[in-house]
């Protein structure tokens, strides 16, 4: 397991939408892709119940560790805004921002950590039911 720094780990959570969001991105656009080459059928043809069965435990690892880095971020907010921006904004709109902060990291990162397995499930359906 690689240790990171503090320092690293606030510059992850105050980019989570470069470090999660756009590699999940390109994973959920790779398949969208795909789709697109098949005519005629959707995510869900290629999805079975068994598939979404497997994909319960990746979706409940990927909410636990998403949660995990929310929670840093919110107990780091003051190193993740700058100064300024503490200094202009009143409690009151740090407040709004330090939640709607957490929860974009939580989309982020859970999108990011469980778009892997989905796209990995979902080809092994698309090869499968091709």
């Amino acid at each position: 397991m690689i240790k990171l720094r503090y320092q690293d780990k606030c510059w992850i959570v105050a980019n989570s939408l470069k470090v999660f969001g756009a590699p999940g991105f390109m994973f959920y656009a790779i398949t969208g892709i795909t789709l697109q080459s098949v005519h005629g059928k959707d995510y869900w043809s290629y999805l079975g119940v068994i598939s979404w069965l497997v994909l319960i435990v990746p979706a409940f690892y990927a909410a636990k560790y998403a949660y995990k880095i929310a929670k840093f971020g919110e107990e780091n907010y003051n190193e993740v805004i700058s100064r300024q921006t503490r200094y202009r904004k009143s409690n009151v709109e740090l407040h709004e921002m330090k939640y709607r902060f957490m929860i974009e990291t939580f989309c982020y990162a859970f999108m990011g950590l469980f778009s892997l397995p989905y796209t990995v499930v979902w080809f092994i359906g698309f090869i499968i039911g091709k």
